[in-house]
């Protein structure tokens, strides 16, 4: 056999470094798409008195701009991306050799 050739991949089986690259992007997309929560969140909790979100989403916006509400995306995506591409694989694999073992 070709030492290079690719690797029969199991029916229903992903090979990790996909399954790794799948999870990172899939872990930015909804980092990204729900920072803007966490952020107005973060806001309310810090605003003296009651904020709904909207008003707190909204005065930032306003205010700050949108570059402001995305400021700390960067390390909560890398953040996002580490722990759960470890999180599946680990599941992954745990789940592997329990079902083998069991």
């Amino acid at each position: 056999k070709d030492a290079n050739a690719p690797q029969a991949v199991a029916k229903g089986s992903i090979p990790r470094a996909a399954r790794c690259g799948l999870v990172a992007v899939s872990s930015a997309i909804a980092e990204s798409a729900t920072f803007p929560i966490d952020f107005a969140k973060t806001r309310m909790q810090l605003h003296v008195g009651r904020q709904s979100f909207y008003t707190a989403l909204a005065t930032a916006l306003r205010q700050e701009g949108v570059g402001a509400v995305y400021a700390g995306l960067p390390p909560a995506v890398m953040r996002h991306v580490v722990y759960s591409s470890l999180r599946i694989s680990f599941y992954e694999d745990f789940r592997e050799v329990f079902t083998r073992y069991t």
